[in-house]
């Protein structure tokens, strides 16, 4: 699971990366429609976990993850959140809209979602 929308043409090739090096039934896969907004996604996770098409976390309510994968780079990111970005104290919202780079359309977890990976 990469936390943040890439374009699936003239993107990134870290969605075919995925799916090449995972099997992931396409059931199992829930694509970020970039038309609507990081509020949309996150009502659409919110029913899937209280559905129970999503498994979720009985302490926090948050949904869980069988995998994640969660990209980091040069500068300490982690997902789609820079050092010092006030997206890092969220503890409300668990999906966001940021444009940390020349890509506006990025939308990614916030904390909440990727600790309850772990």
């Amino acid at each position: 699971m990469n936390s943040s929308f890439f374009p699936l043409k003239g993107g990134s090739e870290v969605w075919e990366l995925e799916i090449y090096l995972v099997p992931i039934l396409p059931g199992d896969a829930y694509a970020i429609n970039n038309a609507l907004s990081a509020d949309d996604y996150e009502t659409c996770l919110k029913l899937l976990a209280h559905t129970g098409v999503v498994d979720k976390s009985s302490l926090s309510g948050f949904p869980k993850f069988d995998r994640m994968l969660i990209g980091t780079g040069p500068v300490g990111h982690v997902a789609s959140l820079f050092p010092r970005h006030p997206l890092l104290k969220e503890n409300q919202e668990w999906v966001a809209s940021v444009s940390p780079k020349p890509r506006p359309e990025r939308i990614t977890f916030t904390l909440i979602p990727c600790d309850q990976f772990f």
